[in-house]
């Protein structure tokens, strides 16, 4: 692979991945705008630009890869864009979100017990990535008045 094509990839990542303007990348690589322009166009039209998935996680459902990656990465470009966390933070984050578990989504009692023995081996259990709570405090009071078993 020569410097040109080297750097093809680098501004083909940059734009396509870190979702990073031509006029970043030229910035960034040290070129013209027109220049960072054809190093992408060239990345791409040369099959320079791939992407190879070498294993699922486990939580994945089959068939869901695809989508899955692609919102992984849209979510990865939103967060930059908005300077919310670093690069590595970032992907963790938006990899949380796309793998969690959603409202509606039937579990095994296997599957439920280790989502909690998951939750409590967490760092920080009491939320999620995004600061959102995954544990509530109900009383036994509130509960009886939710399902109208007050006197």
């Amino acid at each position: 692979m020569n410097s040109e094509q080297s750097l093809s990839i680098r501004a083909a990542w940059l734009a396509y991945v870190g979702g990073h303007t031509q006029e970043q990348i030229a910035k960034r690589l040290r070129v013209s705008r027109i220049k960072a322009q054809r190093l992408i166009a060239a990345a791409t039209q040369n099959g320079l630009v791939k992407f190879f998935v070498e294993g699922v996680p486990a939580d994945i459902q089959p068939g869901t890869e695809g989508r899955i990656l692609q919102e992984l990465i849209d979510q990865y470009r939103e967060y930059q864009q908005a300077g919310i966390h670093e690069s590595r933070d970032n992907l963790a984050k938006s990899f949380g979100c796309r793998a969690a578990i959603k409202t509606g989504q039937r579990l095994t009692v296997p599957e439920m017990r280790s989502l909690i023995d998951q939750l409590f081996a967490a760092e920080m259990p009491y939320v999620c990535p995004h600061g959102r709570p995954t544990i509530i405090k109900i009383s036994v009071d509130e509960l009886d008045k939710r399902f109208g078993r007050t006197s």
